[in-house]
């Protein structure tokens, strides 16, 4: 996969897929290996992914995971095609409901518990920012680094690189730009400013952008940030990037982008999403017009 540029988030979460599936697969008996696990093997696995109290859009993702591996099996001739295990399956169907947009409140609240001009006080203003205005994942967020490939202030522009290793630009607003400037005016003077990473499907390295007492900060560090953030401003609401993620496309949608624009900018290939996120807006609507 790393010849295929796929990003380390992509390879990690597709070997935490197997060893979940491993995992399940081993309570049931021996271990059969990747020949032997059959559609049934596979039926059962998403069913248990899928019970009360779990995530169905993370069964979906472990799903699409397992797919993807069983057919580079199949590329690389370790498994006959008429062997492979998920031919006509369909992945489960993830709910409407979902993570819903914050409330510029809760942003601002989040904003004001990171005043200063202290090094984790600018940081977490221009993370908190800029997952809030670009609608950045996580993993994406992580994998940026200082150079001009993936932040350029004076084209007021980032460029983020998702899964499969597909890159996009988002546009940087007045505030952002000036939070960005404030982080790396501090961040200078960090230890840990000089740490080198990939550029991804660059070929060179660069300092991370997102550093943290022990380096370059990871989409796990990146969570967890935030929700510290949020708990010391005393948000009641679950905070995490996704949230923050659902809030920029709301804005968007808000604004009148075009359908086109909000693809572009979220990272959607498919319709679908944008469908989703529409929908969840027409029932928050009419959830406030009902007074529930």
């Amino acid at each position: 996969m790393r010849a295929e540029r796929r990003s380390p988030h992509t390879i990690e979460a597709r070997g935490y897929a197997l060893a979940k599936l491993q995992g399940f697969l081993r309570t049931r008996g021996e271990l059969p290996g990747p020949r032997e696990v059959t559609r049934e093997d596979i039926r059962d696995f998403i069913a248990w992914m899928l019970m009360p109290g779990r995530s169905a859009k993370t069964a979906r993702d472990r799903y699409g995971d397992l797919r993807r591996w069983f057919r580079w099996l199949v590329e690389e001739g370790e498994l006959d095609a008429g062997a492979f295990p998920m031919a006509g399956m369909r992945p489960p169907d993830v709910p409407i409901a979902g993570p819903p947009p914050l409330a510029a409140e809760v942003i601002r609240r989040m904003l004001d518990v990171c005043a200063g001009r202290d090094f984790a006080g600018r940081r977490d203003t221009a993370l908190i920012r800029f997952a809030a205005d670009t609608g950045a994942r996580r993993g994406e967020i992580a994998l940026m680094t200082a150079s001009v490939h993936d932040l350029d202030l004076d084209a007021r522009s980032a460029r983020l690189v998702g899964s499969g290793g597909r890159a996009r630009r988002v546009s940087l607003g007045d505030e952002l730009v000036r939070d960005l400037d404030r982080y790396l005016r501090a961040r200078e003077a960090h230890p840990h400013a000089g740490d080198r990473v990939p550029v991804a499907l660059v070929g060179e390295e660069a300092p991370a952008l997102w550093i943290g007492i022990r380096g370059p900060m990871t989409g796990s560090g990146i969570h967890q940030t935030l929700r510290a953030r949020a708990r010391e401003a005393g948000v009641e609401e679950r905070v995490f990037a996704h949230a923050l993620r659902a809030t920029a496309a709301d804005a968007l949608l808000v604004g009148g982008a075009s359908d086109e624009a909000v693809m572009s900018a979220m990272g959607w290939e498919s319709p679908a999403m944008l469908r989703r996120h529409a929908r969840r807006r027409e029932l928050a609507r009419a959830r406030a017009g009902d007074g529930s």
